[in-house]
């Protein structure tokens, strides 16, 4: 039919464009609506929280649906079922802000219209987790608990976000009721873990929680990955490195690689080759400044390795990379023998491993570093690096492999109380109790503080060990005197296992892939 009068075309035309500016205006709402009746058995398995029904209706749901809600909705489905690594992809991919803006839209939808059950508000806690409004996600997931306080998956979001903003007291308190209500959630056993990964600390606990989440949901690479954190902590190199290389093939994401577990297998790559090595890092140096001192000299033995090489105030990579070239000259001792006094030493066991090294390293010696093999090339790094501590046995700290003496340059000739508890018996009452508090404050710190760095950290443990034998020792004596608790009532046999609170060059991440940063966070980005 055509229509001659102009005003009718008009009209009608107008009609039209208004009628598309309305569709336009209203399509979000019209979308969500649609997605409502679209998915309604969806949403009632969601409301009876039946998880197995839940992935069954979005079993064609990926990483590459187009719908964020749907996405999410599948990925907490996966997280309760123990589907850890397809959750975590799932979670991942909708991370775009229009994405979590959708999905925060669609949560507070959801809640308005089912304001009595408790799962509407778990969902619209983690969208505003999602978003990092962390105040306003902990309000929502708290007025969950209140229609049902035992719910284990609103424990776990809580206990997330107070990791997050560093509340760890309340982490522990949500995450250890979540593991206890529901122990057959993997999910909640590794955020245990990852806790104590993120807080630097409790590596042990952290080991013993990763195990438990692994045998719930075997192929969880969350789980690999934060295990190898736990052993990272306790030097275990090797086993950490397993541990990661696993997560990295369990984790097969479409869309995205964990880039930490790249980063986490280039760090133990290193520590591996530092532990089978006497390679430097800067924790090795306890005195830069004389050191600096020693080589701007023109007559030191090391002089001509540094000749034309900036010497910073503070030690940096550059410096140390030198120190570890030098650990590959083959002839260092035979070129300075005469000027390099092997006799500076107190460590006997140093210097008998030094003399060895000499006889065993004789031919390799006049051979390219290069060519030698590795069991060669391993000999003549330690020599070298026994050679430089004995140049600088107050500048260098002396590891050599650990094979000095009894490890932390023993400490009873290093601090100087090497009394054997006959010995001590002799002692006044005023003296050994003096001797206990400087072990207890003055020294105990020195060796919590070494525990601290990585490669070294076991020699802090040893020091700590020894100190708890010789403060025994005293307690002991004291108590046959009636004397106790001279160190202030400090219980002496509780000692923490070895952790590094800060220092971590590894770390992991949580199911839920909320944003949890580490205290003085490490960048996992090199």
């Amino acid at each position: 039919m055509v229509i001659k009068n102009n005003n009718i075309s008009i009209v009608v035309f107008i009609y039209i464009l208004s009628l598309m500016s309305l569709l336009l205006i209203q399509s979000p709402m019209a979308n969500a609506q649609s997605f409502q009746m679209a998915d309604k058995k969806v949403e009632d398995s969601v409301l009876a929280e039946d998880w197995a029904k839940v992935a069954d209706l979005l079993d064609s749901v990926n990483t590459q649906t187009p719908s964020p809600v749907l996405r999410l909705i599948k990925g907490h489905a996966c997280l309760a079922l123990n589907r850890n690594n397809e959750s975590l992809c799932l979670f991942l991919s909708t991370s775009s802000e229009n994405d979590l803006k959708e999905w925060e839209r669609w949560t507070d939808d959801f809640s308005n219209r089912n304001p009595k059950k408790v799962i509407t508000y778990y969902f619209k806690g983690d969208a505003l987790a999602r978003l990092e409004k962390w105040d306003d996600a902990l309000r929502t997931l708290s007025r969950s608990l209140e229609l049902q306080t035992n719910h284990v998956l609103t424990l776990n979001a809580r206990g997330t976000i107070y990791c997050a903003i560093h509340k760890w007291n309340e982490a522990l308190m949500d995450l250890t009721k979540a593991s206890i209500l529901n122990p057959l959630i993997a999910d909640v056993h590794a955020s245990v873990g990852a806790m104590w990964i993120q807080k630097r600390d409790g590596a042990i606990g952290a080991l013993r929680s990763f195990d438990y989440a692994i045998r719930l949901s075997p192929d969880f690479a969350l789980a690999h990955n934060g295990k190898g954190c736990a052993k990272y902590a306790l030097a275990r190199w090797e086993e950490a490195n397993e541990e990661i290389g696993k997560a990295g093939r369990h984790f097969n994401c479409q869309t995205a690689f964990l880039q930490i577990i790249s980063h986490n297998l280039t760090v133990l790559t290193l520590e591996i080759k530092r532990s089978k090595f006497p390679f430097f890092s800067k924790y090795d140096f306890l005195n830069w400044t004389q050191l600096r001192k020693s080589l701007h000299d023109r007559k030191h033995v090391l002089h001509k390795y540094f000749a034309g090489t900036e010497l910073p105030e503070e030690i940096n990579e550059a410096i140390i990379s030198k120190f570890n070239e030098i650990l590959e000259v083959p002839n260092l001792y035979d070129g300075s023998k005469d000027r390099i006094n092997i006799y500076r030493t107190e460590e006997k066991a140093a210097l008998n491993e030094l003399m060895s090294l000499i006889d065993e390293t004789e031919k390799s010696r006049k051979i390219g570093f290069q060519n030698l093999n590795e069991p060669e090339k391993g000999k003549i790094r330690k020599l070298n690096r026994l050679i430089l501590e004995c140049l600088f046995p107050e500048e260098i700290l002396q590891i050599a492999m650990n094979q000095i003496d009894s490890p932390g340059f023993s400490l009873e000739r290093g601090i100087g109380f090497v009394q054997s508890w006959s010995f001590k018996n002799q002692l006044p009452t005023q003296t050994l109790i003096g001797k206990t508090f400087d072990m207890q404050y003055t020294y105990r710190p020195l060796a919590v503080g070494l525990s601290k760095i990585p490669v070294v950290g076991v020699i802090g443990d040893l020091w700590n060990r020894h100190l708890d034998n010789q403060i025994n020792i005293n307690t002991e004596i004291l108590g046959s005197r009636g004397i106790y608790s001279p160190s202030g009532g400090v219980d002496l046999d509780m000692r923490k296992a070895h952790v590094d609170k800060g220092n971590w060059t590894v770390g992991t991440w949580f199911g839920l892939a909320y944003h949890v940063e580490p205290p003085q966070a490490s960048s996992f980005d090199n």
